[in-house]
Protein backbone atom coordinates (compact mmCIF):
# COMPACT_ATOMS: atom_id res chain seq x y z
CA UNK A 1 0.00 0.00 0.00
CA UNK A 2 1.38 3.77 -1.04
CA UNK A 3 0.79 6.14 1.92
CA UNK A 4 1.46 9.95 0.56
CA UNK A 5 3.48 11.51 2.85
CA UNK A 6 1.97 15.67 3.42
CA UNK A 7 5.17 17.11 4.78
CA UNK A 8 7.68 16.68 1.57
CA UNK A 9 7.72 19.12 -0.80
CA UNK A 10 6.30 18.66 -4.42
CA UNK A 11 8.90 20.38 -6.17
CA UNK A 12 12.43 19.20 -4.72
CA UNK A 13 10.81 16.36 -2.24
CA UNK A 14 12.73 16.63 0.40
CA UNK A 15 11.13 16.51 4.43
CA UNK A 16 11.11 19.99 4.95
CA UNK A 17 7.22 21.37 3.78
CA UNK A 18 5.07 23.20 6.11
CA UNK A 19 1.89 24.39 5.82
CA UNK A 20 0.82 27.97 5.93
CA UNK A 21 -1.42 28.51 9.08
CA UNK A 22 -4.81 29.79 8.64
CA UNK A 23 -4.08 33.29 10.30
CA UNK A 24 -0.93 34.03 7.99
CA UNK A 25 -3.12 33.10 5.16
CA UNK A 26 -6.06 35.14 5.76
CA UNK A 27 -3.81 37.98 6.27
CA UNK A 28 -1.76 36.61 2.98
CA UNK A 29 -5.69 37.11 1.27
CA UNK A 30 -6.22 40.10 3.16
CA UNK A 31 -3.39 42.87 2.73
CA UNK A 32 -3.48 43.89 -1.19
CA UNK A 33 -7.58 44.31 -1.00
CA UNK A 34 -7.04 46.22 2.42
CA UNK A 35 -4.31 48.50 1.67
CA UNK A 36 -6.56 49.54 -1.82
CA UNK A 37 -9.74 49.99 0.22
CA UNK A 38 -7.84 52.54 2.89
CA UNK A 39 -5.87 54.52 -0.04
CA UNK A 40 -9.60 54.88 -1.54
CA UNK A 41 -10.13 55.96 1.74
CA UNK A 42 -8.15 58.41 1.91
CA UNK A 43 -8.45 60.01 -1.79
CA UNK A 44 -12.14 59.60 -2.12
CA UNK A 45 -14.36 59.07 0.72
CA UNK A 46 -13.83 58.32 4.47
CA UNK A 47 -17.63 56.13 4.24
CA UNK A 48 -15.17 54.04 1.54
CA UNK A 49 -13.64 52.31 5.18
CA UNK A 50 -16.76 50.54 6.05
CA UNK A 51 -15.41 48.12 3.63
CA UNK A 52 -12.40 47.07 5.65
CA UNK A 53 -14.66 44.52 7.57
CA UNK A 54 -16.05 43.00 4.98
CA UNK A 55 -13.11 42.78 2.73
CA UNK A 56 -11.70 40.69 5.93
CA UNK A 57 -14.56 38.64 6.44
CA UNK A 58 -14.96 37.68 2.94
CA UNK A 59 -11.22 36.47 3.13
CA UNK A 60 -11.83 34.63 5.82
CA UNK A 61 -14.68 32.71 4.23
CA UNK A 62 -12.42 32.31 1.31
CA UNK A 63 -9.48 30.88 2.87
CA UNK A 64 -11.93 28.08 5.02
CA UNK A 65 -12.89 26.99 1.48
CA UNK A 66 -9.43 26.99 -0.36
CA UNK A 67 -6.33 24.62 -0.60
CA UNK A 68 -4.09 25.51 2.22
CA UNK A 69 -1.07 26.65 1.01
CA UNK A 70 2.69 25.53 2.17
CA UNK A 71 5.95 26.42 1.60
CA UNK A 72 9.70 24.20 1.56
CA UNK A 73 11.57 25.01 3.59
CA UNK A 74 14.77 24.20 1.37
CA UNK A 75 13.95 25.57 -2.26
CA UNK A 76 11.50 28.36 -1.08
CA UNK A 77 8.31 26.68 -3.17
CA UNK A 78 5.31 28.05 -2.55
CA UNK A 79 2.07 26.26 -3.30
CA UNK A 80 -0.41 23.75 -2.78
CA UNK A 81 0.57 20.43 -1.33
CA UNK A 82 0.58 17.83 -4.02
CA UNK A 83 -2.32 15.17 -3.25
Amino acid sequence: MLMTDYSVCPKCHQQSWRMMPFARYVIFLSALPVLVTLIVTFIVHPLFVLFVPVVLLLNMRAAKKRIRLGRCQACLYTGPCAS
